[in-house]
């Protein structure tokens, strides 16, 4: 049995919108025919609301020997149809933003591949991601690398198909809102698989953004902005919720802020109804509770100057 590793890489979202602009995200995965032919699928998801990053026509795909990384063939894919992504929201209190549009694309190809020591890496390439993700350096001018690894010819281990995940993210939530997603993947082997977070490979760039053919691995990570490293890549001050007027339930107010330090204190900012605590730092809404913000203050000692943060509870009707 050949053992499998799937690594799902970070998505980048932001408070109720998803895939946000330009390309958004895919995987790359194959079959295996049996005669050395493999058919790859290469899934690609941009934004339909956004003029830039069309899907490629065609798409340039590079096959490389994975103990060389030296090219040993560059296939050009034809353009497939495309799908828009229906957006599935059930939060009763929140109206489905109008400006999420996704559009998938699933690009397929037969190569021959003979058997090798080693054996290859797949990959392909395309900028840019959308400008408004806030955990990354220049997100606007930072591509995707899509890759993924035929095993050599030992133990005849190149006789395989690749994992494929199950489903695709969802295209909208919210923020501080949770989220139980089912990210498993299926493997048409019945191998083993094994789950990775890992930090995601950039790829081209807004001069090039669809190198032909892709270069050579290894492939560079992204760089994550100020304050973002792998261990906390969603980071943030301020924060916010969104819940029903019926909801009872009290809200930790400190869940809702991220960085701060032990000994401020709370006060309730605007709005009107529910209870607040400012001891405890909680806030359980009613009937009739408007929206409200309330204030984290942190007094400074001098020279230092006080530091506040703020908590957003957003209050919906039920419709």
């Amino acid at each position: 049995m050949y053992k499998s590793f799937l690594i799902a890489v970070f998505f980048f979202l932001s408070t109720c919108n998803a895939f946000a602009s330009h390309i958004v995200g895919g995987e790359i995965y194959y079959d295996y025919l049996g005669s050395n032919e493999y058919r790859f699928y290469i899934v690609v998801y941009r934004d339909c609301n956004s003029s830039g990053a069309q899907f490629d026509d065609p798409l340039p795909l590079g096959i490389f020997g994975t103990n060389s990384n030296v090219l040993l063939q560059s296939v050009l894919v034809p353009m497939p149809s495309n799908v828009i992504l229906p957006i599935i929201f059930d939060n009763p209190c929140v109206v489905t933003p109008p400006n999420i549009c996704t559009q998938r694309a699933i690009y397929t190809t037969i190569v021959n591949l003979p058997p090798i020591n080693g054996g290859y890496t797949v990959a392909y390439q395309r900028c840019c991601r959308g400008p408004n993700i806030t955990n990354l350096i220049n997100p606007d001018d930072t591509g995707l690398t899509w890759s993924t690894q035929i095993p050599g010819i030992a133990n005849n281990n190149y006789i395989n198909s690749s994992p494929r995940f199950t489903n695709y993210p969802p295209l909208a939530l919210c923020n501080n809102v949770n989220l139980n997603f089912d990210h498993s993947a299926t493997d048409p082997d019945g191998d083993l698989l094994t789950y990775e977070l890992v930090i995601p490979n950039s790829g081209a760039n807004s001069g090039n953004p669809a190198p032909s053919p892709p270069p050579s691995p290894p492939y560079a990570p992204v760089t994550w902005a100020a304050g973002i490293s792998t261990a906390q890549p969603l980071a943030g001050t301020d924060g916010s919720t969104i819940l029903c007027e019926t909801s009872s339930t009290a809200i930790n107010l400190y869940s809702l802020i991220t960085g701060e330090q032990t000994g401020g204190t709370w006060t309730r900012s605007s709005g009107t109804g529910g209870v607040f605590s400012a001891a405890a730092g909680t806030f359980t809404p009613a009937v009739g509770a408007t929206t409200s913000t309330f204030t984290y203050t942190l007094i400074g000692a001098a020279p230092c100057i006080n530091d506040t943060s703020i908590a957003t509870v957003n209050i919906n009707a039920q419709p």
